[in-house]
């Protein structure tokens, strides 16, 4: 339990670094000193395990040191050797009735959400997607190595606070020391749309390490499928890190039917769509630690895509002049090309201070090309374009950190942006669009605790100068994010949250060209529109039973105002369909996660019934239940994941789902660590049918839709871990300071 390396530094200083069994280092353990029977010093180790005691004589003492979650250490020391020691604690395991407990850290409450800490069996798993599936209110799928949040928010993943990251595929379980869910977004993220943030805390090692892992996956027939290659290598100093992933997808088939019907006609058809798409995406990272006080690295992303597809349909079109026969067809291609580069720096001033900065440049392409022919009995309608779209943006941003204290923490940081957009048509109609926006938004923030109270508040100021076409717009949005929260300890946790935040239009939004094509059907966009400013209050409740059952409720209220809606009317017998600023929007929700772990089990549960207001329209209510579940049969696992909503709704139209919109089912055999086999089912519960009502100015629209593939699937994974404990921490133990004064601020 104990391994020697001397003794002490001096004649008057004691030191000592406090390790667990995989020689990572133990934060938050308590170390007494004694000398005959007389406690002489009491110390709690910091981020680095390293504990320090002055002033003591040359002499004997007993040393106790204890720690949740392991077994307490008792034993003696010399103090006048002139070394440091090591102390090794082993992790706490009862044997109750044959059945082996490991204990298990409790979660934290912070301002903004929890840290929760993986157990011994998560930490074993070789993949971090398996890990983490004993995190509340995440669905992590260790099948596709995807995360997202239960409640359906988009969700942003940091690795340390950093958003340039590797992902979380290289992490290996043992390097995990938290894992931090924040359901409270700081004004730092309010213009991400970022719904909820998922922070992985890594161990502070170092040395070489290398990662390599390779993965194909296939549906049975072959609808769908990829493979990739992922690796990373490195040490103390440097880290590469590089992936690409083709993907491909053929003869995904829709069958669907549409009615339109306005006072002067009524056209219906039976339609069949054909898609499919080649897909290469690729990434580059690379770390360098300049100094103990410096970080750089600089991040590539690209993916290049071909898209088609090809539709049909025969029905029939009536009107005043009487009942005719209707076709169409639609031939589509798009070719997609993206770029992204960032530079990062962060730079350690001390233990208290920290600043980092991100330097972003990307370029998109995308080409759309499209063919449509209607037939109305002999007369026939053809439309052809042909569109490039071509963005450029450029982004600053600078985020500074003081921590005042261990509870306190200050922080102030701005984004500058820069978006240039050209829409143009290779045909011969009119149509060239550009849009060019400078965007300029400064922030602050402070968050801190009083014993058993968390609080933070933060905000900042959006200010937009816009020119879409010969439209100028110029707008300032305020942003505000400010919660309370208190920790009842062993009863659960409380939090109180408001937000102001904006949601801005689209570029494709601000267009006024039409878009689409169809002889009774149009859309554009609007280049007046402005920001919708939402303002969202939430109340949320969590409680967990000793550490394996946790359950949550959550409500939001949510006001808009000047809300972007959907905007139609008839114009000659055609169509339109458009967005205008129009009124306030109040939206409701409320809902329920529970969370069971057991050493072989894991499963979750979310259910929310949401409720939204239009302007002078009633009540629209739908429901929504995400439901998943992992267990382990020695080396077979078998998981499901189910997603069911039965009703989405907008300002002028309504949709409806008769059956989960996702369901899969799997089973999975892990021949060693390394090496696992799956094979599952999508839509195991069948294929949705999608059925859309739209009703405006005597318009109305029926389009059903239901996907004809079967697709059982099987893929398989092969992942080398060497030395994976000694990766390379672009933040070193600053970060984790955070942890023990359960500030706000994620760096």
């Amino acid at each position: 339990m104990i391994a020697f390396s001397g003794t002490v530094m001096s004649q008057e200083l004691f030191t000592g670094i406090v390790m667990d069994s995989t020689k990572h280092v133990i934060k938050g353990a308590q170390v007494s000193l004694k000398n005959k029977n007389e406690v002489v010093a009491v110390y709690t180790t910091g981020a680095d395990g390293v504990f320090s005691v002055k002033d003591l004589n040359p002499d004997s003492y007993d040393i106790n040191i204890a720690c949740v979650g392991y077994k307490t250490y008792n034993g003696k020391v010399n103090v006048g050797n002139g070394n440091f020691q090591f102390f090794t604690l082993t992790e706490n395991v009862f044997d109750l009735n044959e059945i082996t407990v490991t204990a298990h850290r409790p979660p934290k409450t912070t301002a903004l959400g929890h840290i929760y800490y993986l157990s011994e069996k998560a930490k074993k798993s070789y993949n971090p997607f398996t890990a983490l599936k004993e995190i509340p209110g995440i669905v992590s799928d260790d099948v596709n190595n995807s995360i997202k949040s239960a409640d359906g928010k988009s969700l942003l993943i940091l690795i340390d606070g950093v958003k340039v990251n590797s992902g979380i595929a290289p992490i290996s379980p043992s390097q995990i020391e938290s894992v931090e869910v924040q359901d409270v977004i700081e004004a730092k993220y309010i213009g991400d749309n970022v719904g909820k943030i998922l922070n992985i805390h890594l161990r502070a090692d170092c040395g070489a390490y290398q990662f390599v892992e390779a993965d194909i996956r296939n549906d049975a027939p072959t609808y769908s499928g990829n493979s990739g290659i992922k690796f990373e290598v490195g040490n103390p100093k440097f880290s590469l890190f590089g992936s690409i992933t083709p993907s491909y997808s053929h003869d995904n088939e829709t069958d669907g039917c549409m009615e339109s019907a306005s006072a002067d006609y009524k056209r219906t058809e039976m339609t069949h769509i054909k898609m499919g798409s080649r897909k290469v995406d690729y990434s580059a990272l690379l770390k360098y630690k300049a100094t103990d006080n410096d970080n750089f690295a600089v991040y590539f992303q690209g993916g290049i895509e071909k898209f088609k597809l090809n539709s049909g349909g025969e029905g029939s079109f009536i009107n005043a002049s009487g009942n005719e026969t209707y076709s169409d067809s639609n031939r589509q291609e798009q070719l997609s090309r993206i770029f992204t580069g960032t530079l990062y720096h962060k730079h350690i001033f001390n233990k208290q201070s920290d600043i980092e900065t991100y330097l972003t440049y990307s370029h998109n392409f995308n080409n759309l090309h499209n063919n449509v022919s209607q037939w109305y009995g002999n007369n026939e309608w053809n439309n052809l374009y042909d569109y490039d779209t071509k963005r450029s943006r450029f982004s600053q941003t600078t985020d500074y950190v003081w921590r005042i204290n261990s509870k306190t923490s200050f922080s102030v940081g701005n984004s500058t942006e820069y978006t240039r957009e050209a829409i143009g048509r290779n045909d011969n109609y009119d149509g060239n669009f550009l849009h060019r926006q400078v965007e300029e938004y400064i922030y602050t923030g402070l968050s801190g605790s009083l014993d058993r109270l968390r609080y933070m508040l933060s905000g900042g100021i959006d200010g937009v100068w816009s020119w879409s076409g010969k439209t100028f717009n110029r707008y300032f949005c305020p942003r505000l994010s400010a919660s309370i929260g208190y920790d009842f300890k062993k009863y659960g946790s409380l939090f109180l949250s408001y937000k102001i935040d904006d949601k801005k239009p689209s570029i494709t939004m601000l267009n006024p060209y039409v878009t689409t094509i169809d002889s009774i059907r149009i859309s554009y966009g609007n280049p007046l529109l402005t920001p919708q400013t939402n303002h969202t209050i939430g109340l949320q409740y969590s409680i967990n039973f000793k550490n394996r059952f946790y359950v949550t409720a959550r409500t939001d209220y949510t006001l808009t105002k000047d809300i972007i809606n959907d905007y139609a009317f008839m114009d000659n017998g055609v169509f339109n369909r458009t967005f205008i600023n129009n009124g306030h929007y109040h939206f409701l929700t409320t809902s329920l996660m529970a969370m069971y772990n057991s050493n072989n089990l894991n499963a979750l549960i979310h259910a929310s019934h949401n409720v939204c207001y239009y302007t002078a329209q009633p009540a629209k209510k739908y429901f929504q239940f995400v439901a998943s579940c992992s267990y382990d049969i020695g080396k077979f696992n078998i998981s499901a994941m189910i997603l069911y909503l039965n009703y989405d709704f907008a300002a002028i139209s309504r949709t409806h789902y008769d059956r989960p919109i996702s369901s899969t089912v799997s089973l999975t055999y892990r021949f060693s660590r390394q090496t696992q086999l799956t094979i599952g089912l999508e839509d195991w519960l069948g294929n949705v049918e999608v059925n859309t009502l739209t009703i405006s100015d005597g318009y109305q629209m029926r389009a059903v839709s239901k996907a004809k593939t079967f697709r059982p699937f099987i893929s398989f994974r092969w992942t080398l871990r060497k030395n994976d404990k000694r990766k390379i921490d672009i933040n070193n133990n600053i970060m984790r300071e955070r942890e023990k004064s359960l500030d706000m601020r994620v760096k």
